[in-house]
């Protein structure tokens, strides 16, 4: 219950927030000062396409489009997905004239995808790697030895289950991809 209710609360706040400035500010603005219209009769079109793409743009990194290879690839595909959702939020605004309606759209979406994080992946990695952390995979080497006398066996088990929470498609190897997304997690 807790997870759910933490959920809807993050979905909510960011339904309102990111609805209000796209949808409710964005396109207004966009619309009078590229869409050669005026307050009175704004091009709408022109303030729809520049604040869904703005939208998108700022659910990416965008450092990452300039550093080549993997985060390239996926700032790419995040800012394609995002324009896509940011396309379906803006049509249920602009379509009912009515910014409730997107907002209540993407707190929907938000919840939903919150809930489908936290439960099948970040549930199911952590007790795959609490699992996994306690099976005896370390062999008892010179390593395994000194850490054990220098750190303790604690030491060891918080290493394994960063190990095990780092494999996140859970083959006992850690890919490039998966050490990379796993030290961005830790903040390095």
């Amino acid at each position: 219950l807790p997870t759910i209710i933490a959920s809807l609360a993050m979905a909510t706040v960011t339904g309102i927030v990111e609805e209000t400035i796209f949808r409710g500010q964005a396109i207004q603005f966009f619309s009078t000062q590229f869409g050669n219209g005026s307050n009175d009769d704004p091009n709408i079109f022109i303030g729809a396409v520049l604040s869904t793409l703005l939208f998108a743009f700022l659910h990416t990194n965008p450092v990452g489009f300039f550093k080549g290879g993997e985060q390239t690839i996926d700032n790419v595909v995040m800012f394609a997905f995002q324009c896509i959702t940011g396309t379906i939020f803006c049509l249920s605004y602009v379509g009912t004239g009515n910014l409730l309606v997107s907002i209540f759209i993407h707190i929907l979406y938000d919840f939903y995808t919150f809930e489908k994080v936290h439960l099948i992946n970040v549930a199911g990695q952590i007790a795959y790697a609490k699992q996994q952390s306690l099976l005896p995979n370390f062999q008892n080497t010179q390593q395994v030895q000194y850490y054990t006398e220098q750190r303790g066996t604690q030491f060891l088990n918080n290493v394994q289950q960063s190990f095990y929470l780092m494999d996140t498609n859970q083959d006992g190897v850690i890919s490039r991809k998966e050490l990379r997304v796993g030290l961005y997690s830790y903040g390095i």
